[in-house]
């Protein structure tokens, strides 16, 4: 696959194979189940497993109402097959999910997605943010303090009584190549 890619990146067209060619999106099977409810997915750094093992634990996991099929399509890489969108919605939002205490990565497989090669490394994770001022629990204080740890998915606030119950929640895509921060500061003002 790397030696493919490699000439691709110098390969030099000509004219009359630059010519592009039109796929329109009428032409494109949205009404199959099959590709319009699908995840693509792999276990990141995770080399030798039990391909059916995984299968059932994902399964068993879910707990699909409509139906769900596991099929490997690549070398770590899997393609989920729900046949609804509430199911793999649900999915989605639940991340992460983990096998074998290695996390599974699973995104939405679009229509430009290829076959190969798929590198998928961004996880979804919910973050709380303590010892915020009580003034800064804002969304819009949570969606600056997102923006600086990953991609920002989703902010809640949470204002209770009690200092530990006072925090921002923030759903965030990090690249897991990256280390995770153990700690930022946030500077409120011009203090």
């Amino acid at each position: 696959e790397e030696g493919m890619d490699q000439l691709w990146e110098h390969l030099k067209l000509t004219d009359e194979e630059e010519k592009d060619i039109s796929v329109d999106d009428s032409m494109i099977d949205n009404n199959d189940p099959k590709g319009f409810y699908c995840l693509i997915g792999s276990l990141w750094k995770l080399k030798y497993f039990n391909k059916e093992v995984l299968k059932n634990r994902m399964q068993s996991l879910w707990r699909t109402q409509y139906g769900l099929k596991i099929r490997e399509v690549g070398n770590n890489l899997f393609l989920f097959m729900f046949n609804n969108d509430e199911d793999r919605w649900r999915v989605l939002k639940s991340r992460p999910w983990h096998f074998d205490k290695h996390i599974l990565l699973p995104e939405k497989l679009s229509k430009e997605t290829r076959p190969s090669p798929v590198s998928l490394h961004r996880a979804s994770f919910w973050v709380r943010v303590f010892a915020v001022p009580y003034l800064c629990l804002s969304v819009r204080v949570g969606k600056v303090i997102g923006e600086a740890i990953g991609e920002l998915e989703e902010v809640e606030i949470h204002k209770g009584r009690k200092k530990s119950k006072q925090f921002i929640k923030l759903r965030i895509g990090i690249d897991v190549r990256i280390p995770l921060h153990r700690g930022m500061k946030l500077l409120v003002g011009s203090s």
